[in-house]
Order: structure tokens, then C-alpha cells, then sequence
């Protein structure tokens, strides 16, 4: 074990001054006693680290100014800090030459002290000490994304509406209203509808474009949203796409016969009687009135001859006659049939004939 014969915490071995009557001495002479400035014991404490401990340098933290002088010899920035001796900032550049002593990143970044993007990484290992996603992107100062969530905490730090869409950053419908003022970011068309995203009508022009965006037939009809003619049938493939009929028949917009019936149920797409007789445009007793015309003209759409004359009730519209009467010589006082003052032939001959018999008839026979 070494020996401390002074007692002041300093083996004799390095204590230049020994003995029980130079208790304390003062072994640098700058009025600070050795056991002062090796409080703790051997080893001394070396505040300007120059590999000479403070009790035998007047002048221990190097800083120019030696005990008792400086009022803090432990200090090399005190009495000034504007001396080589001193860096408070810790970025191996003394107060004398240091521009900004309280910057550890000036006058040089590349140092490990200085972190100028706070990511952690000092300036002598940080490629970009601009960027705090780099050399890491997994750290809380990390906003690569911007949407005010670190990436230590952030599952998705490249997409901003993650974990978040209620961010400035956010933009998950593209419609150029960011998540923190958009009622709806999911939906290209809320808030405003006259962007370029929103294609409300689906036909392929966004609102910015668009005339009417609830029409997908506009501002072009030959696209495959448009179904001018409701068949079914895009008109990007309809070679028609105002007859509901084209390409297909068979399907409900077409009513190929009129009868109210769509080609979706329809059996005989050409003939309106077929499914029903009772059709408007169905001649339901083939007498060549529709049933909406027998109804005009008063006439029974399920008899043909409906006064029973012998004629067909639409032969008889043809030739301007009643088909509701069975008097087949119309007309006034004269006989003669009103409308053109021309009779057919046959009537001349029906004429001919009662008149015949009424002369042969005697006098007061009943007809």
C-alpha cells in the first residue's frame, strides 16, 4: 500500500511535498492547498486533461489565468470564455476561434455533438444532417409522410393518411382538400364536385371538364356508361343507342310490337297480341281494327262484324259506311249515302232491289 505521510489524499510517491509538518501543502504554490485539489484522493482530478494533475499547475484548467487569480481554476471557461482552453459547446473548437461557443454545431457540423436535424445522429456519422429521416427514418423527429405523426410511431411513414387522414398532409381522395377541411376524403366529389378526380356520372371526364356530371351521356354519348335508350347496351357497343331494340330484343326497354309488353317477357316480340289480346294495338278479331281503334269508333274489338251486317267492321271504315249499323244505305232524306255523294256499286244494286220489292208489295203490307 502506498504511503501518504501528509494525509492529503496524495501517495507520498507522487506528493512532491511529504511529511507531517507539510500537512496540505501546497505542492503548485497558487494558494489552493493539494488536498483541495485532490479532494476525493488519488487519482487527481486533470481539468485541462494536459496529463499533469491540478494540484501541481498553477494554472489547472489551462485557461491562462492561474490560483488564485481564477476565481474557478476547475473552469477553463472562467474567468473567459474566449480562450482556447474553453468549449461549452463541446464541439472540439476552443472559445478563441469558435464563433458561436453555445452551438455545437458551429463553426463545423460535422461533429458528434452536433445534431442539427435532432434525429439523433451526430454530425461526423449523419450523411444528411438536414434531413432528420436520415440515416433513420424510424425516429420520433422523422416526418416523412408530414402528417404530424413520428415514424417511431407511425406504421405507414411514407403515406401521410396514416395513422391519420384529418391531417393538412392528407389527401386520400385526390381532390385537392386536404383531410383537416374535407367533410368526406373519401369520396373525390365532397367538397366540391368541378375537380378533375370526380367523375360523379362515371363517364370517364371529371367535374373540371364535364358540363352536366350527372349525366354520364355528356359531354360524349359514345361511351359505356351511356345507355341512351335504357336497353342495357353501353354506347361504346350499341350500333344504336336511340332504338332500344339494338343489338338485342330481348330485353325490357324493347316493346318491338307496341304492346306495352317488354322483349324481357315478351314471346312474340312481333306480334302485339301475344301475350295479350287486350293490347291497345292488338286486333284482338282481326278485322283490321286495332283495339284501340274499335274502342273510337264504338265498334266490339272481339266480333268483327259488330252490327252483324255481313261486313267487316274495318272494311266498312274503309269504305266510310257505320260499322255499328246494319243499315248499309246511309245517308238523308234522299237515300243516298253523305260524304262524297258517290255510292259504290254495290249499294246501286241493294237499292235496286228493295225498291223492287216495295213495288210488288200491296198496298198497306207491313214491310
Amino acid at each position: 500500500m502506498l504511503g501518504d505521510a501528509d494525509g492529503d489524499g496524495i501517495p507520498d510517491v507522487y506528493d512532491p511535498v511529504q511529511g507531517m509538518d507539510t500537512a496540505g501543502g501546497d505542492s503548485d504554490e497558487d494558494s489552493v492547498d493539494d488536498a483541495s485539489e485532490c479532494p476525493a484522493g488519488w487519482p487527481c482530478p486533470d481539468a485541462d486533461n494536459n496529463g499533469v494533475p491540478d494540484y501541481t499547475s498553477p494554472d489547472a484548467d489551462g485557461d491562462g489565468v492561474s490560483a488564485p487569480t481564477d476565481p474557478d481554476d476547475n473552469d477553463p471557461c472562467v474567468p473567459s470564455s474566449n480562450v482556447a482552453a474553453c468549449d461549452r459547446d463541446g464541439d472540439g473548437t476552443g472559445g478563441d476561434s469558435d464563433p458561436d461557443d453555445s452551438d455545437p454545431c458551429v463553426p463545423r457540423r460535422d461533429v458528434a455533438v452536433c445534431d442539427a436535424d435532432g434525429d439523433g445522429s451526430g454530425g461526423d456519422v449523419d450523411p444528411d444532417d438536414d434531413d432528420p429521416c436520415v440515416p433513420s427514418a424510424e425516429v420520433a423527429v422523422c416526418y416523412a409522410d408530414g402528417d404530424v405523426s413520428g415514424a417511431d410511431t407511425d406504421p405507414d411513414y411514407v403515406y401521410p393518411c396514416v395513422p391519420r387522414q384529418d391531417v393538412d398532409a392528407c389527401d386520400a381522395d385526390g381532390d385537392g382538400a386536404t383531410g383537416d377541411t374535407d367533410p368526406d376524403d373519401m369520396d373525390p366529389c365532397v367538397p366540391r364536385r368541378d375537380v378533375a378526380v370526380c367523375d360523379a356520372d362515371g363517364d370517364g371526364s371529371g367535374g373540371d371538364v364535364d358540363p352536366d356530371d350527372t349525366d354520364p351521356c355528356v359531354p360524349s354519348a359514345d361511351v359505356a356508361v351511356c345507355d341512351a335508350d335504357d336497353d342495357g347496351t353501353g354506347a361504346d357497343t350499341d350500333p344504336d343507342d336511340s332504338d332500344p331494340c339494338i343489338p338485342r330484343e330481348d330485353v325490357a326497354a324493347c316493346d318491338a310490337d307496341g304492346d306495352s309488353v317488354g322483349g324481357d317477357r315478351d314471346p312474340d316480340g312481333d306480334d302485339p297480341c301475344n301475350p295479350n289480346r287486350g293490347a291497345f294495338n292488338c286486333d284482338s278479331d282481326g278485322d283490321g281494327l286495332s283495339n284501340e281503334d274499335e274502342r273510337r269508333e264504338g265498334t266490339d274489338p272481339n266480333n268483327p262484324d259488330s252490327d252483324g251486317d255481313g261486313v267487316d267492321d274495318g272494311d266498312e271504315i274503309e269504305r266510310g259506311t257505320d260499322p255499328t249499323s246494319d243499315f248499309v244505305v246511309a245517308g238523308g232524306p234522299t237515300g243516298c249515302a253523305q260524304g262524297s255523294g258517290v255510292w259504290p256499286a254495290w249499294m246501286f244494286v241493294v237499292g235496286l232491289v228493295c225498291l223492287s220489292r216495295l213495288r210488288r208489295k200491296p198496298a198497306g203490307a207491313l214491310s
